[in-house]
């Protein structure tokens, strides 16, 4: 990609994520619900992401997060229309 492109697409998933105030932070400054949702971002940044694969990823994630988190997952799903195969042991 180019590099001005790369960075129109990092700019569009970082809004769908809500992640636009954190992109210049470091990861140890991150709480655990923003850095799941860094990786959800750099999974789906590619075009070409045929499918997302997530293995528990809220276990370490407090209620209020896991729902919200839970919540842009969804958006992605929908307004990216990838693939997202979520693997949870929460009932």
């Amino acid at each position: 990609m180019a590099k001005l492109e790369l960075q129109d697409r990092v700019e569009e998933i970082a809004a769908i994520l809500g992640l636009n105030d954190i992109l210049k932070r470091r990861a140890k400054d991150l709480t655990p619900a923003e850095k799941q949702k860094v990786a959800l971002g750099r999974a789906i940044v590619r075009k070409d992401t045929g499918a997302v694969l997530l293995d528990e990823p809220l276990t370490v994630i407090d209620h209020k997060q896991r729902w919200e988190l839970r919540r842009s997952l969804k958006e992605v799903q929908t307004k990216l229309r990838v693939t997202v195969i979520y693997v949870t042991h929460d009932q």
